[in-house]
């Protein structure tokens, strides 16, 4: 059997060191600020609640529930917002089909879109 004469922490310890990322010429790249959200806005005048997505480049994130008859608001994470690009926005009625893509806008960081989701 084979004995480690190196204490474990030591060992963790470069493990973490040999994993760290450093780009070429050595230096670590300052940390970025993360993106401001935006806000989208949604008018449900249907009867129906109705589940809100963001899509961006054919992937759907889930923002939240707007129910029937009211006004919400939801934050868009400044994930998607950081780079330039224009996001779609689709409401999924509970229990029935759903409506189609909204067209596509453009959406910067502190931005409020308004949505109306018509019966």
């Amino acid at each position: 059997m084979f004995a480690c004469p190196i204490p474990p922490a030591l060992v963790a310890c470069a493990l973490a060191l040999a994993c760290r990322s450093v780009p070429a010429g050595g230096v670590a790249p300052e940390p970025q600020e993360p993106a401001a959200p935006a806000i989208l806005e949604v008018e449900n005048l249907t009867a129906s609640d109705a589940t809100i997505y963001v899509v961006r480049g054919g992937e759907r994130i889930r923002l939240g529930l707007a129910t029937a008859s009211s006004r919400k608001r939801f934050t868009i994470p400044g994930y998607l917002v950081k780079r330039p690009g224009l996001l779609n926005f689709l409401a999924d009625p509970v229990g029935g089909p759903p409506h189609p893509l909204s067209d596509e806008i453009a959406v910067a960081p502190g931005d409020t879109v308004v949505v109306t989701i018509q019966p």
